[in-house]
């Protein structure tokens, strides 16, 4: 099938059109299950050279294919299904990536008005069947021949913000609607004409999408940089939590040197990208306050002052801590606007860029003159982490494989720049306790993934498309 056979059928004409502005937003990947109604949609993004398929049996299993797919790239990919109960069965992932911010983007194909509500087979609601999950959901015009050129652009934009929505932060699903009568295969002796203004993807693509999104970064003010120096001239006992889902690039470094001016302890959850981040020999990055604060909660003072920056800490002995410590100054950072603090203890909330605030806010510490070497509070924890690190290595020469020898094999054998994907529940919770911090030079990674993926034991690869007669819907 070439691309004439495609545009003498409305449907994937259409189709194209969507398909062409998702992968000029940037879409790489489409995971698709079997079925019929959906042929428009993933005979177009078989035929577009810009798209690597990935073809699963049921669409519960593309679901969680995809999600791990998204979350290793840190990009949009797409699943497409057909009508029915088929879309219900990407519930889960759908759930998944709205919790976890991560970018998906639904196609379901539909039977059009007229078959719904009249027990047609595979025919369902659905309308936002992914409720609240979903952050943005659109119904898309049934294919026609004579549309006005305002409902063409409406196909192109549509897709714009689609991938706009699923990618800007707080990422997550976003899902799109696909009403579509019959004929669904294009036919070659189809000659009819008509004068839609549509294009079928050529091997270079769209060089820009028909809407560009772009987005700033949200820098602190210079009020805000004031109070936070402010706290943390006037208060020593203070802690930086980083937990899961820090930002990436410069984050690591930028929040590393503030903790060191200031003398606050960076307590880094193994999913932040801070714990196993290179770090120097001076860093104050802490890993060990699980086990320490199970063993002997009393050992670690209550901290006054508390920065936090990602969501909810994995480990349970920090939060009851953080509980116990009623911090008299708590300011959560994120420049998504995701709330996360189950404890309601957060007294400042600042929704802007991570990396830039500590920056700025390690520029101004140093303007002032301002040093906190020798202070007592990070001295004394970080005494605390030498010794259970010391105290945990001569364990494990001494004792047969236990947990904690099994993890720290793993994680002192991963080679650099790796990506470790660990199970959910107790798996997450062993790297948590035992995953010392490194400093190697190209630091690995720690992702964690819900149970419908405890099967993909590696970061997804990422394949050759295969030919476009073995993608057809059966």
């Amino acid at each position: 099938m070439n691309k004439t056979d495609l545009a003498a059928n409305i449907n994937t004409q259409w189709a194209a059109i969507f398909l062409e502005e998702l992968v000029a937003s940037g879409l790489h990947h489409v995971c698709f299950a079997p079925g019929s109604r959906s042929t428009p949609l993933v005979l177009v993004a078989g035929l577009n050279p810009n798209v690597t398929m990935h073809r699963h049996l049921d669409e519960r299993s593309a679901g969680f294919f995809a999600l791990g797919l998204a979350r290793a790239t840190n990009r949009p990919v797409a699943l497409i299904c057909t009508s029915g109960t088929a879309v219900a069965n990407f519930h889960p992932a759908v759930i998944e990536a709205f919790q976890s911010h991560v970018p998906l983007i639904i196609l379901s194909a539909d039977r059009p008005p007229e078959l719904r509500g009249s027990g047609a087979n595979q025919t369902i609601d659905q309308l936002k069947l992914f409720g609240d999950h979903a952050r943005m959901f659109l119904e898309m015009p049934v294919p026609q021949e004579d549309a006005p050129p305002v409902v063409l652009r409406h196909l192109r934009t549509a897709a714009a913000r689609i991938f706009a929505e699923a990618s800007v932060p707080p990422a997550g699903p976003v899902h799109v609607n696909f009403p579509f009568r019959k004929p669904l295969e294009p036919s070659a002796q189809d000659t009819s004409d008509n004068n839609q203004s549509l294009s079928i993807a050529d091997s270079k693509g769209l060089a820009t999408p028909y809407t560009e999104f772009k987005r700033g970064k949200l820098v602190p003010t210079n009020d805000q940089i004031e109070w936070l120096t402010d706290l943390i001239s006037a208060e020593p006992n203070g802690l930086i939590i980083c937990g899961p889902n820090c930002p990436g690039g410069s984050f690591a470094t930028g929040v590393s040197k503030l903790a060191n001016l200031a003398g606050y302890p960076i307590v880094a959850d193994p999913l932040s990208g801070v714990r196993f981040s290179s770090q120097d020999q001076d860093s104050l990055l802490l890993g060990g306050y699980d086990l320490l604060l199970q063993a002997a909660p009393e050992a670690w003072p209550p901290a006054r002052a508390i920065i936090r920056f990602g969501d909810v800490p994995t480990s349970a002995a920090l939060n009851t801590y953080i509980n116990r410590s009623a911090p008299t100054h708590y300011l959560h950072i994120r420049h998504d606007g995701s709330w996360a603090d189950d404890l309601h203890l957060v007294r400042q909330y600042w929704q802007v860029d991570e990396s830039t605030l500590c920056q700025e806010a390690t520029h101004a510490l140093a303007a002032k003159g301002f040093s906190r070497e020798k202070a007592l509070w990070p001295e004394h924890l970080t005494q605390l982490e030498a010794q259970l690190w010391q105290t945990e290595t001569g364990y494990q020469s001494e004792s047969d494989l236990y947990d904690g020898s099994a993890v720290s094999a793993v994680l002192e054998n991963l080679p650099d720049g790796a990506v470790l994907f660990a199970g959910n529940s107790l798996a997450i919770r062993h790297v948590d306790a035992y995953g010392r911090p490194t400093g190697k030079t190209s630091p690995y990674s720690v992702i964690v993934e819900p149970v419908g993926l405890t099967a993909m034991s590696q970061r997804p690869s990422v394949s050759q498309r295969e030919p476009t007669d073995r993608l057809l819907p059966y």
